[in-house]
């Protein structure tokens, strides 16, 4: 894969972009928060 691309967390591949650093973490919470919930739909469907 060239530069421009990352692997991220979850395994895809997305494309580097240089953003903001508020930007940047804003992104990071917002996916970690989804994560959650997906996570916490799918124990309490399961019990």
């Amino acid at each position: 894969m060239p530069d421009k691309w990352k692997k991220t967390d979850s395994g895809t591949w997305e494309k580097w972009e240089k953003v903001d650093d508020d930007l940047g973490i804003f992104a990071i919470i917002g996916g970690a928060f989804i994560w959650f919930i997906v996570i916490a739909i799918t124990m309490l469907g399961c019990s």
